[in-house]
């Protein structure tokens, strides 16, 4: 017997000749991991990693506690002996591996994201969400305050204190940690109860654990820290500077407004007091507000008619108002006498405006002499509609009516480049529809689409594709600039144009400087943007663009599931902030974007300019709302509001992430992203520019095309029986579902499956494109090319129109990706398509109203997608919260229904939801497969809540078939609807894969059939028929175990008449299947021939569908 774990000093060549080490590492791995290994090599180097991982990642020691603290003293003393070998290994791996996998323990470590927080706490220190708040309401003082507040605070700490604060919080949150970590691996040792490990202390662990992990955090903390300290003093000084300049301007315009007042000149006194006189309602208002705040007495009205608007109207701005006001009145020659005593400044206004005899940039000057902005113009208008809104509705006057007047009134308004595009949707909604009614309605579905994105894996693959597009970014910014540079001498200003081109190439740095150098910087331009233009502000940084509810359409509940996004939130903020910063700095300059923030004239950059990076921003996080400048409506936009309402989310929830994401797809999809350009280039009238159109589009074409080529070649890497959607894991041999992952770039991943299961897989890239790129092949590596001859050739018509795989579906499923998810109605679409192509023994009404059914529960139990997250990390340390539960294997409608809609909750093996609350009778029932004998597990679920990573999966010989011939499951393997039968036929299934496929497949008539294209279409006409062959027979074994069934009931018919009417509805079921296999004519003359026999009576019971079937097979032999 070898005593390996007792030598002072181990060598993995030591190791790797021991027999009884590697019986041990084997049997422990096994059981502790679920893996088996093939040879010595992988069993050693997964053993070490899994120690490694154990001692860096708290999950994984807490399984080890778990394994061992519940293992016999056999199974304890093996895993002492390994325990104690790894203590003594010396240099068991290469460093590359030892990097990967502690690196792999930390990223899959919940510790490591919590680790953040401490920076997370700094950024808010800076006042970013209370500016957000602020300005989403447009509080200029808010943003005022927290600025002077921030100030304070940063200016009585110097960078030596930021930056101990910051390592206290880093190293007190690490030790914490450590902590943990190290009472976890003493307790696992001292369980095993080995000699060296009896005296071991897990008070001791633990703080030996605290120690080693507080001082790195300690360490890295502070210097984290004392960088951000810097960054945000700069930062801080570019806000007050910028701020005390546009407080100058606020006080030389007061100045102004107070010399109209008090002019010697009568006409301009008077026309100043006339004024103050219209803005006296409002400024009394605004003083009430001030002092104690009011509430609505008319809470029937929109709550778009309570805000009123008036947040950023602070008295300076009133009184600046009211000289620009006398200016603009004058400058346009508005007759004030004509208009009645009580009429609004507004509608004086927009005479003026509406005239045109006063140009916008007279208009611009004037507000920039007073101080203010063209956001705070429109909010005397707003805030003027919102209160006259309120007295009509006091004076009596109908809800609908009110509205009416108020939607023409911003009509006009728009028509300025002043309207409110919330304002005006709000309107829309609360026009068409009771206001209680709509409300309720909209705040449901608001809340559902919330709380079907708040799992952190969705954060996780948010964040994970926009940090893939900032590097598409600035391939797409870099093509962009060449092509600038390379034209500018056919521009108007061919110096501009190179510089702009050159900014626009570098574009790409930029972005990273701004998410990592600078962003502090982008904060304060986030902070003075949104003082300035709170209303533009508020349109960019909502909380999410497809989950936001409409203004005046909050609740609790609604209000409650965004919150619940705040991770979502963070994240696209931190990217549209960053892409903002990126797309001003390349039309306005860096420099004089600075010296714009510190002179306060922010306000002045052109507002097409603005717009343009607002867009660009949004179009980065899928959420543009394709309005035109100043939030117009535009065809497009027209038809994102109508598919954003609750009448069509249930089909597509998320239409703007969809629209927005068909669109990246579309530009970039090359030759094919092209067909719009010139009929655009030619005919219409680009926002930017034809010039700019084109040559953004062409630019994206190249990145597009290199897109493409990094897709065949990740697909090719993953072989032919991987999905297009999956990922090969060759440490665990099991296939990870990406599609989530991939998002919007599922499309290209889906065209490289296309492209390599076609004829065009052996060519070149000059022959497959007709570009002169000389020799370059497809795919890379010999080997690879290999692995993909043994599949079938097709053109890429064929190859797309196959039925055996559903590539019309797949395709769905690469465009709207994640709108396939379970409750959704494109989920539904898809089950009634699978209906057509199968017959299910069920008629048509029956399957219809069965998928609806169906369709309503699952949509319920959207709103429960979240706690799926918490399902996931009960599996963590449970492993019978990975189990797959089968809703549908119940019969009741009831249960089915529960079970349905509580599908995310975490189920135990006795049925209790969260381990405590029992469910109905058979809700723990496991899924099952027709190839896979035993429970069915969600692998690495939590692992995907962490990295947005999708779940795991092993495939058998069959499935590996299935996928490289591409054949869809669900026609390999027909589920039948009954739930009793189809639960009969997984385990005939079962059988006969055992017995019959795996055999087959694993043959030599099979396997020795060529590698090649032609090969591989053989092999497929073979295993087709194979399936074929084994449905058959699998059905027929049912009708023979049923048929056996009730004829016992019958035996004793008096006391199972229940059993033997519904044993008789399963012979019917079956043979209505058997009969929808015959040939179509043939089932048609058997139908005729039963009739005829039976004088026109239909077939009302099994024997009749039986006789049918015999007809119809007997014409099939003739």
């Amino acid at each position: 017997m070898s005593e390996y774990h007792i030598r002072e000093s181990l060598s993995r060549e030591e190791l790797m000749k021991d027999n009884e080490f590697l019986s041990d590492a084997a049997t422990y791995m096994a059981e502790r991991t679920g893996k088996v290994f093939e040879n010595r090599d992988e069993l050693f180097e997964a053993f070490v990693e899994q120690r490694r991982m154990a001692s860096i990642n708290e999950i994984d020691a807490y399984k080890d506690f778990k394994y061992v603290s519940g293992a016999d003293e056999e199974t304890k003393t093996r895993a002492g002996k390994l325990f104690l070998t790894f203590d003594k290994m010396d240099n068991p791996t290469s460093t590359w591996e030892l990097i990967k996998d502690y690196g792999e323990g930390l990223l899959t470590a919940p510790s490591t994201y919590l680790s953040l927080i401490p920076g997370a706490g700094l950024a808010a220190k800076f006042g970013l969400s209370g500016a957000t708040s602020a300005a989403a309401k447009g509080i200029s003082q808010g943003t005022v305050r927290t600025i002077g507040q921030t100030a304070k605070a940063l200016a009585g700490k110097s960078v030596t204190k930021r930056a101990t604060e910051g390592a206290i919080a880093a190293g007190a949150v690490e030790g914490a940690i450590g902590g943990v970590q190290g009472g976890l691996a003493a307790a696992s040792r001292k369980e095993t109860d080995m000699e060296p490990y009896r005296d071991t202390s897990v008070t001791s662990g633990a703080l030996t654990g605290a120690a080693f992990g507080a001082i790195p955090g300690t360490i890295i903390g502070g210097g984290i820290a004392a960088r951000t300290a810097v960054g945000e003093q700069k930062a801080m000084t570019l806000l007050r500077q910028g701020m005390k300049a546009r407080k100058e301007r606020l006080r030389m315009g007061g100045n102004a407004a107070e010399a109209l007042r008090k002019s010697k000149n009568k006409e301009d006194r008077e026309l100043y007091k006339r004024v103050s006189k219209q803005m006296a309602p409002l400024d009394a208002r605004l003083s009430k507000q001030l002092k104690k705040g009011e509430k609505t007495k008319r809470s029937f009205m929109p709550e778009f008619l309570r805000d009123d608007f008036t947040a950023s109207l602070t008295p300076n701005v009133m009184k600046n108002m009211k000289g620009a006001a006398v200016e603009m009145l004058k400058a346009a020659g508005v007759k004030i006498e004509n208009f009645a005593p009580d009429a609004r400044l507004s509608e004086m206004l927009f005479e003026g405006l509406q005239s045109a005899a006063i140009p916008p940039k007279q208009v611009t000057d004037i507000m920039n002499k007073y101080g203010l902005t063209q956001d705070q113009l429109a909010n005397i208008f707003l805030a003027e509609m919102s209160m006259a809104g309120k007295t009509l509705s006091v004076g009596g006057h109908s809800k609908r009516l009110v509205l009416k007047a108020l939607s023409e009134e911003h009509k006009k308004l728009d028509e300025l480049g002043l309207g409110d595009p919330d304002f005006a949707d709000a309107l829309k909604m609360f026009e068409e529809v009771p206001g209680k009614a709509r409300e309720l309605i909209n705040n449901i579905d608001k809340a559902r689409l919330g709380l079907m994105t708040i799992q952190t894996a969705t954060t996780a693959r948010n964040t994970v594709n926009a940090t893939a597009r900032t590097f598409l970014f600035s391939l797409d910014n870099l093509g962009h600039g060449v092509l600038d540079v390379a034209f500018s001498p056919f521009s108007k200003d061919t110096a501009a144009t190179a510089a702009q081109g050159a900014r626009r190439a570098l574009s790409g740095a930029r972005l990273f400087k701004t998410m990592t150098w600078d962003v502090s910087e982008a904060n304060a331009l986030r902070l003075l943007f949104s003082d300035e233009m709170p209303k533009t502000f508020s349109r960019l940084y909502r909380q999410n663009a497809d989950i936001a509810a409409a203004l005046g359409a909050g609740s609790g509940f609604a209000n409650f599931s965004r919150k619940l996004n705040v991770l979502n939130t963070f994240s696209d903020n931190a990217f549209k902030r960053a892409i903002f910063m990126t797309e001003l700095q390349t039309s306005v300059g860096a420099k004089e974007l600075r010296k714009l923030m510190q002179e306060g004239k922010f306000n002045t950059i052109d507002k097409q300019v603005i717009a343009d990076a607002m867009e660009e921003a949004m179009s980065f996080t899928y959420q543009k709302s394709y309005r035109g400048i100043n939030g117009k409506q535009t065809n497009t936009s027209k038809l994102l509001s109508m598919m954003s309402g609750p009448a069509t989310t249930w089909l597509i929830p998320f239409p703007k992430f969809i629209m927005n994401s068909v669109e990246f797809m579309y530009t970039h999809a090359p030759i094919i992203g092209l067909a719009d350009v010139p009929v655009r280039a030619l005919l219409g009238k680009p926002k930017k520019g034809k010039g700019f159109f084109v040559k953004q589009r062409m630019a994206k074409q190249v990145t597009g095309a290199g897109m493409l080529y990094g897709a065949i070649q990740l697909r090719a890497e993953q072989g032919p029986d991987a999905k297009w959607w999956e990922w090969y894991n060759e440490e665990t041999g099991k296939y990870e579902n990406a599609l989530a992952f991939y998002g919007p770039f599922a499309a290209y991943m889906f065209a490289a499956d296309l492209i390599l299961r076609s004829n065009l897989r052996n060519k070149s890239v000059s022959d497959s494109t007709g570009l002169p790129l000389g020799d370059v092949p497809l795919i890379i590596g010999e080997q690879t090319r290999k692995n993909w001859q043994r599949v079938a050739e097709d053109s890429l018509t064929q190859a797309f129109f196959s039925e055996d795989s559903d590539t019309k579906a797949q395709f769905m499923k690469a465009v709207f990706g994640s709108t396939f998810r379970t409750g959704t109605g494109l989920e539904l679409i898809d089950a009634l398509y699978k209906d057509t192509q199968i017959d299910l023994g069920e008629n048509n009404y029956d399957s219809f109203i069965n998928n609806i059914v169906r369709f309503g529960t699952k949509w319920v139990a959207t709103f429960g997608v979240g706690v799926g997250e918490v399902r996931d990390m009960y599996g963590l340390v449970d492993d019978q919260y990975k189990v797959i539960r089968d809703p549908e294997a119940m019969t009741n409608p009831l249960d089915l229904a529960i079970a349905t809609v509580f599908r995310s909750f975490p189920i135990s093996d006795e049925g209790k939801f969260f381990g405590l609350v029992k469910g109905p009778q058979g809700i723990e029932t496991p899924a099952r497969s027709a190839t896979v004998r035993g429970r069915l597990y969600r692998e690495g679920s939590g692992v995907k809540q962490l990295t947005g990573r999708g779940t795991l999966r092993a495939k058998d010989i069959v499935d590996r078939a299935l996928d490289i011939h591409k054949i869809a499951r669900y026609r390999a393997f027909p589920k039948l609807k009954n739930p009793e039968l189809n639960d009969m036929a997984k385990d005939i299934y079962n059988e006969y894969t055992e017995t019959v496929l795996f055999p087959f497949l694993s043959g030599s008539i099979y396997k020795n059939v060529p590698k090649t294209p032609q090969g591989g279409r053989k092999q497929k006409k073979m295993f087709k028929r194979m399936l074929t062959l084994t449905t058959t027979n699998v059905h027929n074994k049912i009708i023979e175990r049923v048929g056996q069934k009730l004829q016992q009931y019958e035996s004793v018919a008096p006391d199972y008449t229940e059993e033997i009417e519904k044993h008789q509805d399963y012979l019917s079921f079956m043979y209505k299947i058997k009969i929808s296999t015959l040939n179509a004519d043939d089932r048609r003359d058997a139908q005729d021939e039963f009739s005829t026999i039976n004088d026109d009576r239909k077939p009302s019971n099994w024997e009749d569908f039986r006789k049918i079937y015999e007809i119809g097979k007997a014409y099939g032999i003739r």
